[in-house]
């Protein structure tokens, strides 16, 4: 199936919000510490805008479904669609995945670049440019204020070393890029590590603190001990 680019589609976008109404899309790519990731699509309309899209569509659910897809129905405030998950992907087949519909290359992957270093990744999502930047400033926020929103959201096994994410989760680990406010040509940038040795280290630190406890513990039982053996006899001379 052919690709759409970035461009076409965020205009198509724009342009349907501009004739009727209000639409919820985000990428959501789950980061494992094996390597792989899990991807998930929402894409919902608002209740009255129908006619837009065939977000709730059963056949293209069906469709998807066989395709690995693990889909449902999206139903939240005044949003229905679809939401669709494919576990354990390949990072170098990121880009791939979307060509199994072009319902899912909404939020396309032709931006998307990764470069890996051992364990540590950076990656850098191309998504909005000159054209498409200037009608989402026209329209983008007629679609926030009808609780729409199109954006982007990563979530790794350790917090990231460095990114431009809009939003962050409390503790750090999940990014949210908000795509109608990028600017033209700007990534949705982060550099993470999916290696397990921050874990291993916050293990040790643990293990190593109980053990010491546990020395301390025996050490003033000890020292009970030996003040109790001391005090004895003088209590029997007297």
């Amino acid at each position: 199936m052919r690709k759409k680019t970035v461009r076409t589609i965020l205009l198509c976008i724009i342009m349907v919000l501009c004739f009727t109404g209000c639409i919820r899309h985000e990428a959501i790519v789950e980061f494992k510490t094996n390597g792989k990731v899990d991807i998930t699509m929402v894409y919902a309309t608002a209740v009255g805008d129908k006619e837009m899209s065939s977000a709730a569509d059963e056949k293209t659910m069906q469709e998807l479904e066989e395709l690995g897809w693990e889909c449902k129905t999206y139903k939240q405030d005044n949003f229905e669609g679809y939401e669709c998950t494919k576990r354990d992907v390949d990072i170098d087949d990121f880009s791939h995945v979307f060509d199994d519909s072009e319902d899912l290359t909404q939020l396309s992957s032709n931006g998307f670049k990764v470069t890996k270093n051992g364990t540590n990744y950076v990656v850098d999502w191309a998504l909005v440019d000159q054209e498409s930047h200037e009608q989402m400033k026209q329209y983008g926020p007629v679609l926030t204020q009808s609780g729409g929103y199109l954006r982007i959201t990563m979530k790794f096994p350790n917090k990231p070393k460095q990114h431009n994410a809009t939003e962050v989760s409390e503790n750090g680990k999940t990014l949210t890029w908000d795509v109608l406010t990028m600017e033209p040509g700007e990534t949705a940038h982060v550099e993470f590590s999916l290696s397990k040795v921050g874990l291993i280290i916050k293990l040790a630190l643990i293990i190593a603190a109980l053990i010491i406890a546990i020395i301390i513990f025996i050490i003033l039982l000890k020292k009970i001990g030996k003040n109790k053996d001391k005090t004895e006899p003088n209590e029997m001379r007297g």
